[in-house]
């Protein structure tokens, strides 16, 4: 998670678009996670943002 907040912190919150960005994305996070929840199993989720999560972890380490 770390990884993901230095990526959202260094990028998005540094323009007024990308802060737009994360305000709408917090306004739909909490009916995406339910969806998730309900409906796809943490583990199929898990995989699907590893590509991800690990390319973002060599952008943005934290130190």
């Amino acid at each position: 998670m770390d990884v993901l907040r230095a990526w959202r912190d260094q990028r998005f919150m540094a323009s007024s678009w990308g802060r737009r960005l994360v305000a709408f994305y917090y306004h739909l996070s909490s009916p995406i996670a339910y969806f998730i929840a309900r409906n796809l199993r943490s583990r199929i989720t898990r995989l699907l943002l590893a590509p991800l999560v690990k390319n973002l972890a060599r952008k943005y380490q934290s130190n």
